[in-house]
C-alpha cells in the first residue's frame, strides 16, 4: 500500500468579472522503497528508507497545469507531469 508525501501552490495569475486563469503545480514523493527484485519494505520502515532509494530529485513526481473559466461557464485545464521512475515498475 503505497503512502505519499503531496506539496503543491496554485495562483491566481487573472481573476477577473469573466475569465479566471490559475496555474498550479505541485511535487509527490512515494514513500515506499523498493529493491532491485521489486520487493517493498513495511509502510512503517519505508517512509524513511525510501529517501535512500537514489537521487531524490529523480524519486519526485512534479504536476504542473493551468486552468481557464470563462464566465463560470466554460472551462480548460491542461498540464503535464513527470516521473522519472515510471517505465521501472509496471503494472
Amino acid at each position: 500500500m503505497p503512502t505519499n508525501l503531496k506539496a503543491g501552490l496554485a495562483y491566481n495569475i487573472m481573476d477577473d468579472e469573466y475569465n479566471r486563469l490559475t496555474i498550479v503545480s505541485d511535487l509527490n514523493k512515494e514513500l515506499v522503497y523498493r529493491d532491485k527484485s521489486g520487493h517493498s519494505d513495511p509502510v512503517y520502515k519505508a517512509i524513511y528508507t525510501s529517501w535512500q532509494d537514489g537521487p531524490v530529485i529523480k524519486s519526485l513526481v512534479w504536476n504542473t497545469g493551468v486552468e481557464l473559466w470563462r464566465a463560470n461557464v466554460f472551462g480548460v485545464r491542461g498540464g503535464v507531469w513527470t516521473d522519472h521512475y515510471a517505465h521501472e515498475y509496471p503494472g
